[in-house]
């Protein structure tokens, strides 16, 4: 009895880690995939395929962004850790996520590592790297590492930096959209204001999800006017709505934004390939 009253123990022992194990996770979306409260992609941002955040290409002078989640045990102590290699490569800021109506609004930034108990065993973050203006171009390795107990969780990532940087001044450009809106209706707003001309004053400062999507197009749109200089104003703007599936800019302007939110990555993809510093 004693030895299968122990085997019970032990049994219930590896159960209780194998069950910690499953609820320990961290992924990694991008900046257009908005995170609900329950680490669910919200609503106006589910359409299409979310793409698979590996090795993303970041540009000197600026900053790459993606959404953090991390499931953890209810009401269990975990921390956050950032792991670099090689040390220093880029500036990293973690911002805790606050929620407003069901969506990512405004940004807390956390010093790390951060501790933290999640009561729904979901904890949302903002995560900004900013490559500073003369680093190497080269791949680098980014580590999100989550642990609680004895257990880790490790996302990596392989930033590959550009040899482009955005050009600075930096001027934002651009409205907000609303929060029932795809996210990328802000991005594309920012790009409409060269591609199709429209006028729109840039409102709503400060640290939230909404203005950090619209300081990413900013940088965007400012390399693609350094491309565009100097040449027909046509050319690059035929060029970025063929990316879109538009025949040219006016076609594209007379149209809605595409449905799928990460289909505005495409202009981001064709920006960074080109430019070249």
């Amino acid at each position: 009895m004693a030895f299968r009253s122990h085997g019970i123990v032990a049994w219930g022992l590896l159960a209780s880690a194998t069950c910690l194990a499953q609820e320990l996770d961290v992924s990694v979306l991008s900046e257009l995939r908005r995170v609900g409260p329950d680490g669910e992609i919200a609503g106006p941002d589910r359409l299409g395929r979310p793409r698979e955040i590996i090795s993303p290409a970041a540009v000197r002078s600026g900053f790459t962004s993606f959404f953090v989640v991390v499931r953890t045990p209810r009401n269990k102590p975990f921390t956050v850790f950032l792991g670099e290699n090689p040390n220093g490569a880029v500036v990293a800021w973690l911002y805790r996520v606050h929620f407003k109506g069901g969506f990512p609004d405004r940004l807390e930034r956390v010093l790390l590592p951060v501790n933290g108990t999640a009561a729904e065993g979901v904890a949302v973050y903002w995560l900004d790297l900013y490559v500073p203006p003369r680093a190497e171009v080269r791949r680098i390795r980014v580590e999100l590492q989550v642990n609680v107990g004895e257990e880790w969780r490790i996302e990596p990532l392989e930033i590959r930096i550009q040899s482009a940087s955005v050009p600075r001044p930096l001027l934002l450009k651009g409205e907000l959209a609303g929060h029932d809106q795809p996210s990328s209706s802000t991005a594309f707003s920012t790009l409409r204001t060269w591609m199709c001309g429209e006028t729109v004053k840039a409102t709503g400062e400060g640290d939230h999800v909404r203005s950090f999507i619209r300081r990413n197009a900013s940088q965007d749109l400012a390399i693609l006017r350094k491309l565009a200089a100097g040449k027909p104003d046509a050319e690059w703007k035929d060029k970025v709505a063929s990316v879109l599936g538009a025949s040219t800019a006016s076609a594209w302007c007379g149209l809605p934004a595409p449905a799928d939110p990460e289909a505005y990555l495409r202009v981001r993809d064709l920006a960074y390939r080109s430019a070249v510093d």
